[in-house]
């Protein structure tokens, strides 16, 4: 039994599923619809509608769970995790494992070039911000996140094919550490820039990613 805390759209929780376990996938945001379309005729997958500090998995469901993941979500409270780590280990008894998720999109694609090119021209910060965190072909990523609490071993590799719809890319941009809070002005702003990019390369509707997902895991230290 694994709790996926920061789930998204299932990145994740597909190669949990395949691996035979049963996962309680754990997202505030409408990427969680999409989890659900792709993984909702699995008995072992259970979407739930909470955030990391709130996970809202039943006591006695959370009690059995034998391994906790969390994705990206940890770097939210990059200044401080503290608070949310007291949360994990006190809901869970399970010793919590991180697990830091890098997408490797091919050189070659041209929507994520179009973005990319777009992001770096209008929004401020953006260039410096990818290239803190998304140190290409290093085990380093996520250090300066994650210093401290967790020791970040390579375990796995798997090919990602993610179809988007309009409404899930906005949902994903608001994910994204490096844009404006989703509530703000500025995020419209940035979003009025970026979705004539994801209209330009849609077809009917659907953007597919192609990437090579990597992530790094390890436990709590003092867990």
């Amino acid at each position: 039994r694994v709790a996926d805390i920061g789930a998204g759209s299932g990145a994740l929780t597909g190669p949990l599923l395949d691996l035979g376990a049963e996962v309680w996938a754990v997202e505030p945001s409408n990427m969680l619809d999409l989890a659900a379309w792709r993984f909702g005729t699995n008995a072992r997958f259970h979407a739930v509608s909470g955030n990391a500090l709130a996970p809202d998995i039943p006591n006695e469901v959370a009690k059995s769970i034998s391994h906790v993941w969390v994705g990206q979500s940890l770097h939210w409270w990059r200044d401080d995790a503290d608070p949310v780590v007291a949360v994990w280990n006190q809901v869970f008894r399970a010793p919590v494992t991180l697990a830091a998720i890098t997408y490797f999109i091919a050189d070659d694609d041209p929507f994520a070039n179009a973005l990319d090119a777009v992001l770096a021209r209008e929004l401020a910060g953006y260039s410096a911000h990818i290239a803190k965190i998304m140190q290409k072909n290093s085990p380093g990523f996520g250090d300066d996140y994650y210093r401290g609490h967790f020791e970040v071993p390579l375990c796995i590799e798997a090919e990602d094919r993610r179809p988007i719809t309009r409404e899930t890319f906005a949902s994903m941009m608001g994910s994204f550490s490096f844009m404006p809070g989703p509530e703000s002005a500025l995020f419209a702003e940035a979003m009025r820039t970026v979705l004539p990019v994801f209209d330009a390369y849609a077809e009917d509707g659907v953007v597919v990613l192609n990437r090579t997902l990597k992530g790094w895991h390890g436990r709590l230290r003092g867990a």
